[in-house]
């Protein structure tokens, strides 16, 4: 049954009904007290039937509390009312990654950003000891001001001791018992991004996060799951099986998605943790490496080369200037040569026959002037003179 708005819950407002999961339903909430809009989220009575189980779920949410990071949901408080636990969060104004999967408007380089985003989260979370268990579009949000929040650390699972982020193999949290997996049904993350070892109630650490990303990755990058199977609860067994033993097919090449990318969310993929990264913090190297790797080779591809980027305005006019004066001084050296010529040379007799047929001689040639013994022209350009 859900809350009607107005109704009080604790000292909690109910504003609207955000969403219900198996986990859960999620209002929207204004905290009178502190005066702030919160998303307040209750856990099911079915999931928390069992003693344990619920008190497992609310020190573990207290320790998802913990984590302070720029795109991780704020926890505010934890605790329980009439018997019904709940977590009170961070009130975000976006909609969730779901809503853009599929969407050829959005660059690959914006979802990159947003994969990166989520690896880094994720760092930080296992270097903390925690891991997630349901990285899902789902509990992704894509705020209005463009930044990545994941949500539902309130439900992580702490892990056996710090967790070193660059360590070989992450430490993992023991198997739990079957009953802590499921509760009347309902699995705690979704089967669809589960790793093999959640699935299979095995040990689970940062690498089973690490998983579920990839799917998330590859959904993204793809528009679809790397397993071609209806979302119908009726092939829930499916999808178990096709997660636990099949390999997925690559992600498809072309649309600006590059090799090592590729390459990334295969190895994420795969079924055996020993063969994933040691850490999602590898995951954020690779990432940022292959999106740097991209755009300086988009930055060479696009660069024009020297000829082209210099337009005839911005072209140096200093050659053509001299060139010009070059030609002018040739000009005038040409024609102090032909004045002298005119003015210097003696007659010189040579017998011909007159054109015009008298038997007169006709004037005679003037002898030719040597070069050397032409002046130089005055000029106040060292260029000029050496030309």
């Amino acid at each position: 049954m859900t809350l009607p708005s107005g109704a009080r819950f604790g000292r909690y407002v109910i504003d609207r009904l955000l969403g219900e999961g198996g986990m859960g339903i999620v209002y929207a909430a204004h905290d009178p007290t502190l005066g702030r809009r919160v998303a307040l989220k209750m856990l099911r009575h079915e999931v928390v039937v069992d003693p344990r189980l619920r008190e497992r779920l609310l020190r573990e949410a207290r320790a998802g509390a913990g984590l302070s990071h720029p795109n991780a949901t704020t926890v505010y408080e934890v605790g329980e009312h009439d018997d019904q636990p709940y977590i009170a969060m961070e009130f975000l104004d976006g909609q969730p990654l779901r809503a853009r999967i599929g969407d050829s408007q959005i660059d690959i380089a914006t979802r990159l950003r947003w994969l990166t985003d989520i690896a880094r989260v994720l760092a930080a979370a296992h270097a903390s000891g925690l891991v997630h268990r349901d990285i899902k579009p789902e509990n992704v949000m894509l705020t209005r001001d463009g930044i990545v929040k994941v949500l539902d650390f309130g439900i992580t699972r702490a892990l056996a001791g710090f967790v070193d982020p660059n360590a070989g193999t992450l430490q993992a949290e023991a198997p739990q018992p079957k009953e802590t997996i499921t509760t009347d049904g309902v699995m705690i993350g979704t089967p669809l991004y589960m790793a093999p070892e959640q699935m299979l109630g095995n040990a689970i650490d940062g690498r089973t996060d690490q998983f579920a990303w990839g799917v998330t990755a590859y959904e993204l990058l793809s528009g679809h799951v790397p397993w071609r199977v209806d979302r119908h609860p009726s092939g829930a067994a499916r999808v178990i099986a096709l997660v636990v033993s099949d390999r997925p097919a690559p992600v498809l090449e072309g649309a600006g998605i590059s090799k090592d990318v590729r390459a990334v969310v295969a190895k994420a993929l795969e079924k055996e943790p020993e063969r994933r990264f040691a850490s999602m913090t590898q995951i954020v190297d690779a990432l940022e490496a292959a999106m740097t790797e991209k755009a300086s080779a988009t930055t060479v591809s696009e660069a024009p080369s020297a000829r082209e980027s210099e337009s005839p305005r911005a072209r140096p006019r200093r050659p053509r200037a001299i060139l010009f004066l070059v030609v002018v001084i040739t000009a005038a050296v040409a024609g102090a040569i032909a004045l002298r010529f005119a003015r210097t040379a003696a007659p010189t007799p040579v017998a011909a026959t007159s054109s015009s047929g008298d038997g007169g001689m006709a004037a005679a040639a003037p002898a030719p002037t040597k070069m050397t013994d032409v002046p130089l022209p005055s000029s106040a350009s060292s260029e000029a003179l050496a030309a």
